[in-house]
């Protein structure tokens, strides 16, 4: 039933001019190499150049996590990660469509000579339009599933992240100075409990932790339309790379067991014998050594 909705959405007037984007990135999405692990868990690779990403599953029951890397040359190439929760349908619905219709934006023609301005624009726009579109969906299959969103597109020598949500973005610089991007968005951030409250829900802690309406312990995301309060407003930054030696993205499963200052020393000194993709791999498994309960999705871009 969810499937027939989904579809009956994609081929309405509105979206019909995507659907060949669509069509095209969902073969991309699926390159993705290896399943499971020894243990059985799910287990994702992707490695593209100086990109890599590796998703695992973690000691969760389920894997909600998803990521993706496109590479395509002068339009841009995009990063994202994405922590699902409360079912798989919000997104496995997101990753496909935002990227696609991100994809299909920037193929348009003269977009290799768009502004960083109409970039931001474009993006809050798509995410805006994906969000309202799942919505609609939802309201009418009965889901109650949501995301998290951290996406990147990198044009030239810039990098303009979006964030809804938990899962974190930094750079570490070329002599070696971290930068948080990101803001992480929790219910007991003092600037999300104060939009919280202003729009007329609450947060509160339930065996110790902070959630939106004793439910959520994200405060933006996209879907979850049973929950009040929820924002899918993204905050987005924009940085130059020419001083940056690379761009860290992780979902908070990785966050859960690593600070900044631990994560890029890691890499630093991992990267001196081994391959991005290893390095992505290794930072999964030992956030679950480290006591990380959740799907953990780390993506490392070098430049």
């Amino acid at each position: 039933m969810v499937f027939m909705d989904c579809c009956s959405y994609l081929f309405d007037l509105r979206t019909l001019t995507w659907g060949f984007g669509v069509l095209v990135t969902y073969y991309l999405f699926k390159k993705r190499s290896g399943k499971e692990d020894k243990s059985g868990k799910v287990c994702w690779r992707m490695s593209k150049g100086l990109v890599a990403c590796v998703a695992y599953q973690g000691q969760r029951q389920t894997m909600e996590d998803r990521m993706n890397i496109i590479r395509s040359g002068k339009v841009g190439d995009i990063y994202s990660v994405f922590d699902g929760h409360g079912g798989e349908f919000a997104v496995e619905f997101v990753e496909k469509m935002l990227i696609s219709r991100l994809l299909t934006r920037l193929y348009k023609p003269f977009s290799n000579g768009l502004k960083g301005r109409y970039l931001q624009s474009m993006i809050r726009q798509e995410i805006a339009y994906v969000a309202n579109l799942l919505n609609k969906i939802e309201d009418e299959s009965g889901e109650k599933s949501g995301t998290t969103v951290c996406v990147t597109l990198k044009k030239n020598d810039k990098i303009y992240i979006a964030n809804v949500g938990d899962s974190r973005a930094l750079v570490c610089t070329n002599d070696n100075k971290i930068i948080q991007i990101t803001r992480d968005h929790k219910p007991n951030d003092k600037l999300e409990r104060k939009r919280i409250e202003k729009s007329g829900s609450y947060v509160k802690f339930v065996q110790t932790i902070c959630r939106l309406e004793g439910i959520l312990s994200v405060s933006r995301t996209l879907g979850d339309r049973q929950v009040g309060g929820v924002s899918n407003e993204p905050d987005i930054f924009v940085r130059n790379t020419q001083d940056c030696k690379f761009l860290l993205m992780a979902t908070d499963g990785f966050w859960d067991a690593f600070t900044n200052e631990e994560a890029v020393e890691t890499i630093l000194q991992r990267r001196k014998q081994f391959s991005l993709k290893n390095t992505c791999e290794f930072l999964t498994k030992m956030a679950e050594v480290y006591g990380s309960m959740d799907n953990i999705t780390v993506l490392i871009a070098e430049f």
